[in-house]
């Protein structure tokens, strides 16, 4: 696990219009969890599905042996009905399918058929870009995925500290 941090008002202003006009030249809209919350009755369905795909191949920190447990419905929607700043959680659709997601509340995901194609660059640029007219100092987050890490690192966070984790598994 790394822990990274940005310092938004060190870093050039950022324009949220060119960072998600890149996505949508790319035939990928982007929306806000606000926006989802009131026109799409199955966003949470359509987020759960995301997120489920989406953990796959993502390093998991704290790793139960019997494999990957699945994240229920109902967690997501605990995360997400109070989530705050819904209007600064970002969601990519491709055709109305959810395809990708960032917040600071519970990070940067993509769907493992659109990685490798800069959508989680453009996304977390273009959240930066609204962290800043909403004048927020910064970010800290943390990661064990490679390609978040080197997202975060062209985005300019630098890294503050790393952790390993050891699990034991007592028999």
């Amino acid at each position: 696990m790394g822990a990274y941090r940005v310092d938004f008002d060190r870093m050039p202003e950022s324009n949220l219009t060119v960072a998600f006009e890149g996505l949508r030249a790319r035939g990928i809209d982007v929306t806000t969890l606000a926006d989802v919350r009131r026109l799409d009755p199955q966003y949470l369905q359509k987020f759960h599905e995301l997120y489920t795909a989406a953990r796959e191949g993502w390093p998991d920190p704290d790793p139960d042996p019997s494999g990957s447990i699945p994240v229920p419905l109902e967690q997501i929607q605990s995360w997400l009905e109070p989530a705050r700043g819904p209007e600064a959680f970002f969601i990519a659709r491709d055709n109305g399918r959810y395809v990708a997601f960032t917040s600071f509340a519970i990070g940067t995901a993509v769907h493992p058929d659109y990685r490798r194609q800069g959508i989680a660059t453009l996304l977390k640029a273009g959240s930066i870009a609204d962290a800043q007219t909403r004048g927020l100092t910064g970010q800290t987050t943390s990661t064990a995925s490679v390609g978040m890490r080197k997202v975060l690192e062209k985005l300019g966070y630098r890294r503050t500290w790393s952790e390993i984790r050891l699990i034991c598994e007592l028999h």
